[in-house]
Order: C-alpha cells, then sequence, then structure tokens
C-alpha cells in the first residue's frame, strides 16, 4: 500500500487542446467545446449566483461587455448551480445570455472529474 498522496488533476497545459466536454447553456441546450475549435473561447469561473463578491465580478464584465466582443471571444462562464438559477442571476442583474454567456452545474467539466 503506498502512502504517498494522489496527485489531482492538473488540467491542461497552455498551448495545448483543452479536452472536449459539454454543458447545459441558459436556454438549457448543449454546448459543446468541440463545436467551436478554432475559435477563441474565454472562460470565466465564479462560485456562485446572487453571491456580493460573484455578483461585482459578473456586473463588471457585464458593464465591459463591448470590450469583450470586440476581441472575437465567445465568453463562457461556469459556475455551481442550475440553469435555472443562472438564468435568474443573469435576469436579475441584465447580464449577457446565450449564445455567448454560458453555465455549468459544475466546475469539474473542464477537468473531467465528478462531482458528487
Amino acid at each position: 500500500m503506498s502512502t504517498s498522496p494522489t496527485k489531482p488533476p492538473t488540467g491542461v497545459e497552455v498551448g495545448n487542446i483543452a479536452p472536449d466536454f459539454e454543458l447545459r447553456d441558459s436556454e438549457n441546450k448543449t454546448w459543446r467545446l468541440s463545436n467551436h475549435r478554432g475559435k477563441v473561447v474565454a472562460f470565466v469561473f465564479y462560485p456562485k449566483d446572487e453571491t456580493p463578491v460573484c455578483t461585482k465580478q459578473m456586473c463588471s464584465m457585464r458593464d465591459r461587455w463591448t470590450d469583450y466582443q470586440s476581441t472575437g471571444a465567445e465568453v463562457v462562464a461556469i459556475s455551481v448551480g442550475s440553469v435555472d438559477s443562472h438564468k435568474r442571476f443573469a435576469e436579475h442583474h441584465g447580464l449577457p445570455q446565450s449564445p455567448g454567456f454560458t453555465t455549468s452545474n459544475r466546475y469539474s467539466v473542464v477537468l473531467n472529474v465528478r462531482s458528487s
């Protein structure tokens, strides 16, 4: 039996192709990374809807939305919670939504690790 701790997944190295994954957008449609190969996709991770810091972060992004759009990147917001929670959060604060504002119910979609 080994006594050394197991290493958690380290993610993807900069410059390597990200592994494919899918998630549900604010319209409950499937969004798949492989459908966006060759395009610039920017991931924005935030812990939870309607919390003070996350709300400030996401509203700041909303206020600079034209700057994000000018890069040509698709912005994908990933957080915990349900699609309905994200949709209410986006509507409450006037945040951009699909297309270009996608949410997931777990962070682990990027690492391909299941959460409980």
